[in-house]
Order: structure tokens, then C-alpha cells, then sequence
């Protein structure tokens, strides 16, 4: 299962959080490039497909993305998809689209 960390450069940066002992206690060891991910295009979105799932007042984005990507840790490719950074973006009543094919859709944003 690919993660979004995959193909991202491992940056060493004592400047980051400059107390050592913080990054130890917290286990900090290593830090990632900024990911460039891209936008999916109208031909992208129509391509892979998605099902439509309504935000409910209980709906979590790690929730959808364990029932429809297989695991939690997808939340970001459904944000992503919906052009949506967290879900605070996402009210009750919204539309959600979730991509129908995971590789594919890591595929067209780059991870």
C-alpha cells in the first residue's frame, strides 16, 4: 500500500525544532520534503469515477476513506479530491466524492 510519504526526500534540519529533547520525547527523526501534489483535471475526475457519499453530522474523512479506500489513512486523497484541505470544509448535506480507483487516483496526484 503506497503512502504519501513513498517518493518524498528525507530532509535533515536541526533549525526545525531547534530543542532536541522536544523532537526526541515526540520521536521526530526525520523530516519530509513538501509533497507537489497535483490537481486532478476534468479528465481525470471523469476517467477514475467516484461514488457519492452525504456528509453526515458524524461523518469523519478517516471514517469514508476506511469504508470506501480500505484504510484511514486515505483521508487526504478524499480531501484532496474534493478540493476540500480538512473536514471543517465539509458541512451537513454536502456531496462527497470518493475516487473509485485508489492507484489510480495516487497515480494523477503524484504520490
Amino acid at each position: 500500500m503506497p503512502i504519501r510519504y513513498d517518493k518524498r526526500d528525507i530532509v535533515y534540519s536541526p533549525d526545525v525544532i531547534s530543542d532536541q529533547s522536544i523532537r526526541r520525547r515526540r520521536g521526530i527523526t526525520d523530516f519530509y520534503s513538501t509533497a507537489a501534489l497535483k490537481h486532478p483535471t476534468q479528465e481525470d475526475y471523469n476517467r477514475i469515477g467516484s461514488k457519492r457519499v452525504i456528509w453526515k453530522q458524524t461523518s469523519r474523512l478517516t471514517k469514508i476513506a476506511q469504508e470506501h479506500l480500505g484504510s484511514y489513512e486515505y483521508w487526504w486523497v478524499i480531501a484532496w479530491w474534493n478540493k476540500k484541505p480538512t473536514e471543517a470544509h465539509f458541512k451537513h448535506g454536502d456531496v462527497v466524492y470518493v475516487p473509485n480507483d485508489l492507484n489510480l487516483t495516487l497515480e494523477v496526484l503524484g504520490v
